[in-house]
């Protein structure tokens, strides 16, 4: 039997060397995988023995997390399920607390990560229901890796585990009475690992006592008196994780896990403490010969270093993450959100702090399936964050709690903790008192620009337009009263400096949209008349920056970037590349974008690189970039709507649909809807196309291209009339200053129309540069086909086939004339039957 499943199990390219072990379900052996070229666990399965292997074991395939053994493969084989696993190389942690005799802190990180691949577990309704210490492997890497759910249970099923695989020592009173199994029986048997990982004991079993009968109804060892020196706070917990009564343990593993990770900030800070004290107690060592100095010279040396490095200390900035509030209980709307703004205004103001992006700290906050720990190391290490502060709020009746935490790389330690109690009258009040509590935690607080009371309504205004911004509640419609409100309240309540970089975001996405210049005016004037100190801000000068660069005023926007050449050189690269990208210079910009990633590599930059990349039409190398920003942040809207642009580029049509769906009511933009449309047109699926160019043009409905796209997928619905309605709303529209894609947009309108002299007239009159010589190639194949001048047709045809326009593109019904020739028919064979 053996040799056939051998022989089986070869053919589906895993190669068996030994056998390693048994599980809870079957042997297991180690094998190599023959194609990928690495070393696998292989477990076999009798499904005479065990029926639900199989189900059970795809089940763990959906587990996807670092600190469990990953399942590869599930095959099934003559009443077999084979098992094809991650091999970890280390020992199991019976066998490593035997042999290493780990620290308490040590055993703690142990107990952390057990319990973060329980609530990974936990959240994809599957229980362990056999933890034990010889089911958890200490990798040679010092990895923690919780393997063998060899009777794990799925939530969806019905089906219960029995306790056959479970040694007595490790049973819950579940296991014990036969009574159904679920997350609270995986918490006990975490408490008793704990018990015997502290203190190798067992919390209901003495010295003295045996086996036989009901053990749990002896009484419980108390952790507090198992190992006096054990923080409080850990001793409480196992005594509450081994409670015989459920719901006398923790509800959930998260909650665990959130106060394991809160004792390992307490020992870290008893260690630096500590530190701090043994070093100040340390001998002075003997110097070597050749560093000997006269006392006099040493003194003056010592002092000048001294002050060298106080000027340093002023001069380097932190880069702080602020991550959004958490309400740790039901509070009042707004709450969170003052908190944010509070925190958010005075670290902007602060000389001594460069704030990442809120978008940033915001998709660091919803990587729910990561602990605290991993989240902060990715602000750390793919955001460049030196210090991250972390906003707490609790409120009963009458008070509310807010605490502040700031940890600080790269080890992301407490490095300070401030909390306090306020009656909240009014959000003012908590503004203000949110903002004396973040001085407590830093320095050179230089901060001028605080609220009073007197700026409750104004304030109440602006978090009303913020919280719908936020929301994604302003769209094109409601543009326009948001940025009057804003305007309105600043002219009235010039102290609230975060509602000018509301009124520049918001200004400059609708001008993106529509185009219209008033907007640009608007936001100048808003600027020129801002307060002066704010006027010293960095934000300030990005407000302006990016002004400029929507106004194309080089020259003005260049001497903004000049003022970071000796502030931030990594940031001053980014700006010089933005500045050549806005001017279609996409060689230069992704030079500069590659220097300031040299500098600090964050993912804000490796996403404009992307999109660089993307805009070269080096879609391979734009699909590699940003998924190493998706690997990191899954959820990151501008990652996800590339993703789906280049797989439209790479004529990957139903993965682009599918990356475009799981975004679209989130983002909720006429350009996603509009690209959705043409994914859907280019998969054949010509009426979901134009419900979503619908969409688009509700949003936007001034934008020609987009109402462009719709007369085009109105047409090939043969809704000629309608669709003709349309052209001449983009011919007929005046645009004082048309850019060539403007021009190219209405010379397919009037080619569309029937117009093919005006078309060729306004084709031939635009000026192309690098950004649109693609859309001129594509505009003048539909102009010169529809004018039936084939033999440019043909041209500009082949060179839009090189500027990257997938040959679905031509699948229109306007292209049917150039079927008669070999140069296109060729290439579009399958339009052409």
């Amino acid at each position: 039997m053996i040799s056939a499943l051998t022989l089986f199990i070869k053919e589906k390219g895993y190669a068996i060397e030994k056998p390693i072990g048994k599980g809870g379900m079957g042997e297991v052996y180690l094998g190599q995988d023959t194609r990928l070229k690495r070393p696998v666990a292989i477990k076999i399965c009798s499904l005479r023995s065990h029926p639900h292997s199989t189900e059970e074991a795809k089940n763990l395939a959906a587990l996807n997390h670092p600190n469990i053994v990953q399942v590869y493969d599930v095959l099934e084989h003559l009443d077999h399920t084979i098992i094809i696993m991650e091999y970890v190389s280390g020992e199991t942690l019976k066998s490593y607390l035997k042999n290493q005799h780990p620290d308490e802190r040590c055993k703690l990180d142990i107990l952390i990560g057990i319990t973060q691949a329980l609530c990974h577990a936990h959240s994809r309704g599957v229980f362990h229901c056999d933890l034990k210490s010889s089911n958890v492997v200490i990798s040679y890497q010092n990895e923690v890796k919780l393997l063998d759910f060899g009777i794990s249970v799925n939530l969806a099923s019905s089906q219960q585990s029995s306790v056959n695989y479970c040694s007595h020592l490790t049973v819950s009173p579940e296991h014990q009475s036969d009574q159904p199994l679920d997350h609270q029986t995986d918490l006990f048997c975490l408490g008793l690992l704990a018990y015997d990982l502290f203190f190798n004991r067992h919390p209901y079993v003495s010295k003295q006592s045996t086996l036989t009968g009901d053990f749990f109804n002896q009484p419980k060892l108390d952790a507090h008196s198992l190992l006096p020196l054990l923080p409080d706070a850990l001793a409480t917990l196992l005594n509450q994780l081994v409670e015989v009564k459920k719901q006398q343990r923790p509800a959930q593993c998260e909650i665990v896990l959130e106060q394991l990770q809160m004792i390992a900030q307490d020992f870290d800070m008893a260690d630096d403490s500590t530190q701090a004290m043994t070093q100040a107690m340390l001998p002075v060592q003997k110097k070597p010969k050749n560093r000997i100095l006269l006392a006099a010279f040493t003194t003056v040396i010592l002092t000048a270093i001294g002050l060298f490095f106080n000027f340093s200390a002023q001069d380097k900035k932190e880069t702080v993450l602020l991550l959004p509030t958490l309400a740790l209980n039901p509070v009042e709307a707004n709450f969170a959100l003052t908190i944010d703004d509070s925190l958010s205004q005075f670290l902007i103001q602060n000389s001594h702090y460069k704030l990442l992006p809120e978008a940033d700290a915001r998709l660091i906050a919803a990587l729910s399936d990561k602990s605290q720990q991993e989240q902060l190391a990715i602000a750390g290490n793919e955001l460049g964050a030196t210090e991250i502060i972390m906003p707490t709020i609790r409120c009963d009746k009458i008070f509310c709690q807010v605490k502040l935490k700031s940890y600080r790389g790269p080890n992301w330690y407490v490095h300070s903790e401030k909390s306090g109690q306020l009656n909240v009258e009014n959000f003012t009040s908590l503004y203000t008192f949110s903002q004396t509590l973040l001085e407590q935690i830093t320095v050179n607080n230089d901060v001028q620009n605080k609220l009073s009371s007197g700026d409750e309504q104004n304030y109440q205004q602006y978090l009303s337009i913020k919280q719908a911004f936020l929301n994604g509640e302003i769209k094109s419609d409601s543009d326009d009263k948001a940025l009057t409100q804003l305007a309105t309240l600043l002219s009235q309540n010039n102290k609230i400096y975060s509602a000018y970089s509301l009124y520049r975001e918001i200004a400059l996405n609708t001008y993106h949209i529509d185009g219209n210049p008033l907007l640009l005016t608007q936001l100048e004037a808003l600027l020129a008349a801002s307060p002066s100190h704010y006027k010293q801000s960095e934000s300030y000068l990005i407000d302006l920056y990016s002004l400029y660069l929507a106004q194309q005023d080089w020259e003005k926007a260049r001497a903004i970037i000049e003022q970071f050449k000796l502030k931030d050189l990594s940031q001053y690269y980014s700006l010089l590349g933005k500045w050549h990208y806005s001017q279609n210079q996409f060689s230069e910009a992704k030079l500069y974008y590659l220097q300031s990633l040299e500098l600090k590599p964050t993912l804000t930059l490796r996403k404009s690189l992307a999109y660089l990349y993307y805009l070269d039409n080096d879609l391979e190398q734009a699909l590699t970039e940003t998924n190493k920003v998706v690997n990191v942040l899954p959820d990151d809207l501008f990652a996800n709507q590339l993703l789906a642009d280049i797989y439209v580029g790479q004529g990957d049509y139903k993965k682009s649909i599918q990356y475009y769906l799981s975004f679209i009511e989130t983002s909720q933009t006429p350009i996603d809807y509009s690209n959705l449309s043409l994914a859907l047109w280019l998969d054949q699926q010509p009426e979901k196309a134009l419900y979503y160019a619908q969409k688009a043009l509700e949003l936007a409905p001034d934008n020609n291209g987009i109402k462009l796209n719709y007369a085009d997928l109105l047409s090939v619905n043969h809704q000629i009339e309608q669709a003709h309605i349309y052209y001449l709303q983009i011919i007929n529209k005046a645009i004082t200053q048309p850019s060539a894609r403007e021009l190219l947009e209405k010379a397919q309108a009037h080619s569309q129309v029937g117009d093919h002299m005006s078309a060729l007239k306004m084709l031939n009159s635009v000026v192309v540069n690098n950004e649109d010589k693609d859309f001129y190639f594509y505009t003048a194949t539909v102009v010169n086909t529809n004018a039936k001048q084939f033999e440019s047709a043909l041209v500009n045809f082949e060179e839009s086939l090189q500027q990257g326009y997938p040959i679905e593109w031509f699948h229109f019904p306007w292209y049917q004339p150039l079927c008669e020739f070999n140069t296109f028919n060729s290439k579009a064979s399958e339009f052409c039957k």
